[in-house]
């Protein structure tokens, strides 16, 4: 890819030309600091302490606002059908990629989607404490928490399938690998789960 992207305490996203190392653009919308994204060729997505994510048309700087979490927007990841965001709130929320991405290009204005009257995730809940990592793959949706544990979730249900535990401080980033997982943790540690 021929772009970094990256956000910014003073509420911006920037896209930047890796090679040439200079600033292609940049989008404002968020009211208070970029604490997450992700970028494929066409889409932006980004988490905030604003509570809000937004999906960005890269093309156009064309976004869409969602309004669904009560606390800070801390981790997400997409695929092409699912967008998983985890929040301060102890919540994570599913969302159907394909009709976000589907809104915000046909769209010719910004636009905000207030859930439950336009688009509602599904929320799983069962943290107790902050989400700080999420991770997902075709089954499975992944969520890390300052509670210290590791959940497992499966994907079309949203039923919690297990709860890892093992970590001794917050479990702050996740990686699903094949058939195993990584978890990070405050307490300096790695953990590899199958």
């Amino acid at each position: 890819d021929k772009k970094i992207v990256t956000g910014h305490g003073d509420n911006t996203i920037k896209i930047w030309d890796k090679s040439e190392r200079k600033l292609l653009k940049e989008l404002k919308g968020h009211t208070e600091t970029v604490c997450s994204l992700q970028f494929n060729d066409t889409v932006i997505v980004s988490g905030s302490a604003d509570r809000t994510v937004k999906v960005w048309e890269i093309q156009t700087g064309q976004m869409t606002t969602l309004h669904h979490h009560k606390g800070v927007v801390r981790s997400l990841k997409f695929t092409m059908d699912t967008l998983v965001t985890g929040s301060y709130d102890g919540t994570v929320a599913v969302w159907d990629m394909k009709l976000l991405t589907d809104i915000t290009l046909k769209s010719s204005t910004d636009i905000t989607l207030k859930s439950p009257t336009d688009i509602t995730p599904m929320t799983l809940k069962g943290h107790k404490g902050m989400v700080l990592a999420v991770d997902l793959s075709d089954t499975k949706i992944i969520s890390g928490s300052e509670d210290m544990t590791v959940k497992v979730w499966d994907h079309l249900t949203g039923d919690l399938i297990q709860t890892l535990c093992g970590h001794h401080d917050q479990v702050r980033c996740l990686q699903l690998q094949g058939s195993h997982l990584i978890s990070g943790s405050n307490d300096n540690t790695l953990r590899i789960w199958d």
